[in-house]
C-alpha cells in the first residue's frame, strides 16, 4: 500500500503560461495512506492556487491527528472548515475559492469524499474501472469557503438553487458499461481486501475536460498502470498526456490533478 500524486496544466492555462490552480499531495504513514487534490476556481479574482494548497494542508492536519476514519465521522466537515480558518485569516476571500477531494485508509477500509466538484476513481483486480463524479449545474460548485463565510453560502444558494449531481459508473475490463446509477451521500467507503480493489484515487474536475472524451475514458487510461513502482501516477499521467493525448489533440482544457493509493500487487 502506497500513494502518489500528479498534476498537469490544462491547455486553457498552458497556452498562456499561467500558473496551474490545482494542487495535489499524498503521503504514507505506517498503517495508512492518504491522497488529496484541490482545484482553485479559474473564475476567481484571487490567488486560488494558494487556496488549493490550504485545502490540502488543512485535511492533512486532520488525517495526521485523527487518522483516516475522521473522513467518515459526522463532524468531519465542521472540523475541516475550522482547520481552514487560521489560513483564511491571512488571505483574501477570493484566494479561498477551491474544492477538495480526498481519500484515506488502508487495505481494510478506505474513505473518500468530495467537497465541491471532482471525482473518485477506483480499479478492481479483474480490470473493472469505476468513477464517482460530483458536478454542479453551471459549473458552480459548493466551495468550502461558502461554509467558512456563511454569508457567501446564502448568496450561492440563491444564485444556484439546483442540486449537485452524483453519478457512479463502472466499466468492464473490455470497456463495456456494466453500471451507471445516481448516488446520495457525501462519503463513500471502499473495502480493498474484500472487494479486490487495487487502486482508489481522487481527481479534480479536469478529468472531464478532454475534447470528445468522457470522464470514464480518461479514468481508464490513467489507471492503466504499466508499473506501480516509485512515482507510478506521475509517470503514468505524464506519459499519456505527453504521448497519447497530445498526439490525438485531446489534452484536458482544464488543469487535471490526480492523487491515488495503490493496494494491488507491486509491478516493477
Amino acid at each position: 500500500m502506497y500513494s502518489d500524486h500528479a498534476t498537469i496544466t490544462g491547455t486553457h492555462y498552458s497556452n498562456i503560461a499561467h500558473t496551474s490552480e490545482d494542487y495535489a499531495f499524498s503521503a504514507d504513514a505506517s498503517d495508512y495512506s492518504w491522497a488529496a487534490v484541490s482545484d482553485g476556481c479559474s473564475g476567481a479574482t484571487g490567488r486560488s492556487d494558494l487556496g488549493a494548497r490550504v485545502m490540502v494542508l488543512a485535511v492533512q492536519a486532520l488525517i495526521e491527528q485523527y487518522g483516516p476514519e475522521v473522513i467518515n465521522s459526522g463532524g468531519f466537515k465542521k472540523m475541516f472548515y475550522a482547520a481552514c480558518v487560521p489560513w483564511y485569516a491571512l488571505m483574501k476571500t477570493d484566494d479561498m475559492f477551491a474544492t477538495l477531494a480526498v481519500v484515506a485508509g488502508d487495505c481494510n477500509a478506505v474513505y473518500a469524499t468530495v467537497m465541491g466538484d471532482g471525482a473518485v476513481l477506483f480499479k478492481y483486480a479483474d480490470g473493472r474501472v469505476g468513477l464517482i463524479e460530483v458536478s454542479y449545474p453551471e459549473n458552480a460548485p459548493d466551495y468550502p469557503i461558502y461554509h467558512i463565510a456563511p454569508e457567501l453560502h446564502e448568496r450561492w444558494k440563491t444564485a444556484y438553487p439546483a442540486p449537485k449531481q452524483l453519478v457512479r459508473i463502472v466499466y468492464s475490463a473490455a470497456g463495456e458499461l456494466i453500471e451507471k446509477s445516481a448516488l446520495d451521500g457525501d462519503v463513500w467507503r471502499f473495502f480493498p481486501a474484500v472487494e479486490k480493489i487495487v487502486c482508489v484515487a481522487v481527481a479534480s474536475d479536469g478529468i472531464g475536460s478532454r475534447r470528445e472524451k468522457s470522464s470514464i475514458e480518461t479514468v481508464r487510461e490513467i489507471l492503466d498502470f504499466k508499473s506501480t513502482s516509485g512515482a507510478f501516477l506521475q509517470r503514468r499521467l505524464g506519459s499519456v498526456a505527453r504521448r497519447s493525448w497530445r498526439e490525438s489533440r485531446t489534452e484536458p482544457f482544464g488543469d487535471l490533478s490526480v492523487a491515488a493509493i495503490w493496494f494491488g500487487v507491486h509491478h516493477a
